[in-house]
C-alpha cells in the first residue's frame, strides 16, 4: 500500500475542493525566499534553530530515491513564510549556488536531533535521498500522506496536490506545470530558479498548513492518532532502510514452508 500512496493511486485530483476545506490557516498573502548566500541561510538556521518543529522538503533529480541527486531544500516554519535553498541548478545561466555538501552539513544538527519535529509529505523519500548524503533524519515525525491515509485509508489519493484540494481548498502548483511532460520534461536541475524556488516553498508551506489541519483530525478519532504515532510512523526509518539495504532471507526455511504448503495444497 506503501507505493500507491507514493504514486497516488493513478487517478487525477478532483477538481472540486472537497468536504468542507480548512481555510483557517490560509495567510492572506505568501514571503516565499530564495537563499543565495551564506548570510541568507545563516539567518534561515537561526530560525529553524528557534522552532520547536518546521517543515521541510528535497528537490531532486529523480522519483527514484537510488538515482536522484539533491538539487535544493525547502524549509517553512509558519504559514504562508518558506525558503527554498538552490544547490545544484545547472541550465544555462542559472546563479551561483551555496555549496551542497555544506549547506547539508550547516543543515545536519537540525536534521538529526532526536528532539524536534519534523513534518513532510511521503517523509521515506526525503530520509532515503538523506541517507545517500550521510544524514541520519531523526526526532519524531510528522507525515502529511500517512496521516492522510490513516484519516481515510479506502481514498484513492494522498498526494499533496490532491491533499490541498481537498483540506485547503487550494489549487497547488504541479510538477508538469513547470516541467512539462512527456520525453521533454525537464528535470528539477534544468528549470529556472524563478520558477523552481516558489514551486518549491509551495510544497513545503502547504506541506506544514496540511499538518495543522490533518493532525487535530486525527487526534479526534483517538484510536487514529495511537495507529499513526505507534504504527505508521515509526515504519518509516524501518521501510526506507529495508529498501536501502534490502532484508536478509533464511533460504532453507523458505524452501521448507514451499514444500509444505504444496503438501497441504494436494491434500
Amino acid at each position: 500500500w506503501i507505493r500507491e500512496l507514493e504514486n497516488g493511486g493513478g487517478e487525477q485530483p478532483q477538481s472540486d475542493a472537497g468536504e468542507n476545506p480548512n481555510t483557517a490557516n490560509t495567510p492572506a498573502s505568501t514571503d516565499y525566499h530564495t537563499v543565495l548566500d551564506q548570510e541568507a541561510l545563516d539567518a534561515w538556521l537561526t530560525t529553524l534553530r528557534d522552532a520547536p518543529a518546521f517543515a521541510f522538503d528535497t528537490e531532486t533529480t529523480s522519483l527514484n530515491y537510488m538515482d536522484a541527486r539533491i538539487v535544493g531544500v525547502s524549509f517553512a516554519v509558519e504559514s504562508g513564510t518558506a525558503a527554498y535553498v538552490p544547490l545544484g541548478h545547472s541550465y544555462l545561466g542559472a546563479p551561483d549556488q551555496l555549496e551542497c555538501d555544506d549547506v547539508l552539513e550547516q543543515l545536519r544538527p537540525l536534521l538529526e536531533d532526536p528532539a524536534r519535529v519534523k513534518i513532510g509529505q511521503n517523509l521515506k523519500y526525503d530520509m532515503s535521498v538523506l541517507a545517500k548524503a550521510g544524514i541520519a533524519l531523526a526526532g519524531p515525525l510528522a507525515d502529511t500522506m500517512l496521516a492522510s491515509y490513516v484519516l481515510n485509508s479506502t481514498a484513492t489519493r494522498h498526494d499533496m496536490d490532491s491533499l490541498a484540494l481537498k483540506y485547503l481548498g487550494e489549487k497547488t502548483t504541479t510538477f508538469e506545470e513547470i516541467a512539462g511532460k512527456g520525453a521533454k520534461q525537464l528535470t528539477f536541475n534544468q528549470i529556472a530558479l524563478e520558477q523552481a524556488a516558489p514551486y518549491a516553498c509551495e510544497d513545503v508551506d502547504i506541506t506544514l498548513r496540511l499538518h495543522a489541519t490533518l493532525r487535530p483530525q486525527v487526534e479526534k478519532e483517538g484510536a487514529l492518532a495511537e495507529v499513526l504515532d505507534s504504527l505508521e510512523l515509526p515504519l518509516v526509518p524501518v521501510l526506507s532502510r529495508m529498501e536501502r539495504n534490502g532484508v536478509a532471507l533464511d533460504a532453507e526455511r523458505l524452501h521448507t514452508q514451499s514444500r509444505e504448503l504444496e503438501s497441504r495444497i494436494h491434500e
